[in-house]
């Protein structure tokens, strides 16, 4: 099945991962045939292959561990499942369906049905940009032999179509998401996924995965992500999430008593505090407020938010435990004593 496109970037060396993924060395596969596997297992099926440096042989077929030795017999060696005889033009009728070229994630398949030599397969492993969505790298078995290459999206969606194998199961962490959840104690506290992993908005800046009891964020170039949850999710989340007060920049924490003995939690994220109780909740505090607040002590001094911030006549204000700050344009922020 012999690759048919105007251009395509061969990549050297070792196999880059997705935006959030932890590098792994190549070893033996672990998925079972036929079974569920995740997205991380699909690429980690995928390296070991190219790592046996197989040459392509279709007519008639070579076969590695009862899969064939072109594209198709790859794709299906990544997947650990699918009919391993079969062809390009047969991949829908054995457990692919195809998606958008949006909804594009680690381990599908990017297929170009026709059958015989004039078909083709690769496994998709990440977007080189996740804003613009075009150029993506894969892993694949071609007359060169088993490579990774970066594709152009315009040059293929006229031909090709983006599949994903029914036996993925979507709901297992991959990479740095994948890290995060298994550290520590942070399995139980964030309860089990409850989707696939996304990009964050706008599109490119990151990635994320909910779970039962709140989300794991991560910023590109961070070398972590961090856990978002609880009462601090839901006002996050309810407000706008990243696109409104970006990326956290740390895990939840213990803060501080109050000079009426209220004791919570808090997180910063790049554009505001979240700050909890439970006698006065989760409440956002921002900008030239939140300034005025961190200079006069935080809830140390003022105590725990008792609601967000209003507006107030010319300005802004928003009430604590034992003051309110005002803000203005002319006057900046000044505390009143409750």
């Amino acid at each position: 099945m012999t690759l048919h496109i105007s251009r395509r970037t061969l990549i050297a060396g070792s196999v880059a991962l997705p935006v959030t993924a932890a590098a792994a060395a190549i070893a033996a596969p672990s998925a079972s045939a036929f079974g569920a596997i995740g997205r991380e297992d699909v690429l980690n099926r995928a390296r070991y292959r190219i790592s046996k440096n197989l040459p392509y042989r279709s007519e008639p077929p070579g076969y590695y561990d009862g899969y064939r030795e072109d594209c198709s017999g790859f794709v299906a060696y990544a997947w650990g499942a699918w009919a391993p005889g079969r062809g390009t033009s047969e991949m829908e009728q054995f457990g692919a369906f195809r998606i958008a070229w949006n909804d594009l994630q680690p381990g599908d398949a990017v297929n170009n049905p026709l059958p015989g030599a004039s078909g083709h397969v690769m496994i998709f492993s990440h977007w080189i940009n996740d804003a613009d969505r075009n150029v993506f790298q894969a892993m694949e078995h071609t007359g060169s032999g088993e490579r990774i290459y970066n594709h152009s999206r315009t040059e293929l969606q006229a031909s090709y179509h983006p599949v994903r194998y029914n036996g993925v199961d979507i709901l297992k962490p991959y990479g740095l998401i994948n890290a995060k959840w298994l550290q520590g104690n942070n399995r139980s506290i964030m309860g089990n996924p409850t989707n696939d992993e996304f990009s964050t908005n706008p599109a490119g800046s990151g990635r994320f995965r909910d779970f039962q009891n709140g989300m794991i964020i991560w910023k590109r170039g961070a070398a972590a992500p961090f856990l978002v949850h609880g009462l601090i999710f839901s006002t996050y989340r309810n407000t706008g999430s990243e696109k409104a007060w970006g990326f956290p920049t740390m895990d939840e924490l213990d803060a501080g008593a109050s000079p009426t003995g209220t004791k919570g939690r808090y997180q910063y994220f790049e554009g505001a505090l979240i700050l909890w109780s439970q006698q006065t909740g989760a409440h956002l505090i921002h900008g030239e407020i939140l300034k005025k607040f961190e200079r006069s002590g935080r809830e140390g001094q003022l105590g725990y938010p008792l609601a967000d911030e209003e507006a107030d006549g010319a300005g802004r204000k928003q009430r604590f435990e034992k003051a309110t700050i005002r803000w203005t344009a002319t006057g900046g922020a000044v505390i009143e004593s409750v």
